[in-house]
């Protein structure tokens, strides 16, 4: 699917950052809550790619230390006015479904 563990990195800063930004959008649209749909479909996106792929733990944690990254970036841009929720329920989505397949 990837032909690199790079591409495969890249993707996956690209899409977390698209995700998270589309869910910090809605809040500004004038709706009272955050929506996590996008989010909700990326989690599910992350574990069947994790699901099909060769080497199961160097994919996750390839795919994880994406999602470190945009959370990093959108921490140190933001500071005062970051809002954590989107990361939140991305990993709570992930460690949700994780739990409940074993």
């Amino acid at each position: 699917m990837f032909t690199s563990p790079d591409g495969m990195f890249k993707f996956f800063v690209f899409i977390t950052d698209l995700v998270v930004n589309n869910a910090l959008q809605s809040e500004d649209s004038g709706v009272e809550s955050l929506d996590f749909s996008y989010i909700d479909q990326f989690s599910k996106l992350i574990l069947t790619v994790v699901k099909y792929s060769e080497k199961e733990e160097s994919v996750f944690e390839t795919i994880l230390a994406a999602t470190l990254i945009v959370f990093t970036k959108n921490h140190e841009y933001h500071r005062l006015n970051f809002n954590q929720r989107p990361f939140f329920k991305l990993y709570y989505n992930l460690i949700y479904e994780i739990q409940r397949n074993q």
